[in-house]
């Protein structure tokens, strides 16, 4: 894995193979010594395909309530609907 994230790095630091033609991409992609199903995925730009072949876990996260949201707590006001401040108003 380490292999495949180093050439990853290698083709984002590297302008011919990240922005050429293709053909630097291709060669360099294939003189890796890449399993086929891998340099499939990194040609397709297939994130998910990738990381499953190279048996990583997919990263998953959410956001909760606080307990005083749960409870029933006033949330703070929006700024929408705030007036604006007195020395704002005389200018």
């Amino acid at each position: 894995m380490s292999d495949v994230v180093g050439f990853l790095d290698q083709v984002g630091q590297d302008a011919r193979l990240g922005r050429g033609t293709g053909h630097e991409f291709e060669l360099a992609l294939t003189s890796a010594g890449f399993d086929p199903p891998i340099q499939e995925a990194i040609r397709t730009g297939n994130q998910a395909r990738l990381g499953a072949l190279l048996g990583m876990a997919q990263a998953v996260g959410f956001l909760a309530p606080s307990e005083e949201q749960e409870d029933g707590a006033e949330e703070a006001p929006s700024r929408d609907g705030e007036e604006e401040a007195p020395e704002l108003r005389s200018r």
